[in-house]
């Protein structure tokens, strides 16, 4: 496949028409600016809880305990409702 000829210049359109739509689109931020000690130990413990109701289900599956199936959907229905929050 040959390399498609350009006009003069069109290469600096093309990067003026980038960096115009790059301020337009905004980029995800990853600055935790709400990092207090009282978040950090709330989302510790709400990720304790998720996990402490996670443990059942593959235990259950390995026949380890013996928890019946409405059970289990009360549970996952409870870790859904602990990952909206």
């Amino acid at each position: 496949m040959q390399p498609r000829e350009t006009e003069p210049g069109q290469e600096a359109r093309d990067e003026m028409r980038l960096k115009s739509l790059e301020r337009l689109v905004p980029l995800p931020s990853f600055n935790c600016t709400n990092s207090s000690p009282i978040s950090a130990r709330a989302a510790t413990q709400q990720q304790f809880v998720i996990d402490a109701l996670d443990v059942w289900i593959p235990a259950t599956g390995a026949e380890l305990v013996k928890v019946n199936e409405g059970m289990l959907g009360i549970l996952g229905f409870v870790m859904l409702l602990a990952l909206s929050v």
